[in-house]
């Protein structure tokens, strides 16, 4: 395997991630699939990460993985959900396509939000 580029680390960003506990997994036909990590910020969600298993992708998982996370957003009563993705992620046109729009980006990052509606 070969290193493309990898981008700087930040130890106080690292300090944040969650820890091993604070993973939920995800099973699909009784296998698992997948993890991911949300955090509740003042008055948003922010999804730190999903990961799915390659061989998975592409199924249907992710939308409805996403549309899990918002139930949990909505039983929170929160109204927005945000999260970032790496401008060459595919993943990001699910993302679009589910709602979420780009509200700032760095160098490599788009921060993404979605706008829950109010039941």
């Amino acid at each position: 395997m070969v290193i493309s580029r990898t981008i700087g680390w930040d130890e106080e960003l690292h300090q944040q991630e969650p820890r091993p506990e604070m993973y939920t997994m995800v099973y699909g036909n009784c296998k698992l699939i997948g993890f991911f990590s949300i955090r509740e910020a003042s008055d948003y969600l922010y999804i730190h990460t999903i990961q799915l298993v390659v061989s998975f992708r592409g199924q249907g998982y992710g939308t409805t993985l996403l549309q899990h996370i918002e139930n949990i957003a909505r039983t929170k009563n929160l109204q927005r959900i945000q999260l970032s993705v790496f401008k060459e992620n595919p993943a990001q046109r699910l993302y679009q396509r589910l709602g979420y729009k780009p509200i700032a980006e760095d160098e490599y990052l788009i921060r993404m939000e979605k706008l829950l509606e109010v039941n």
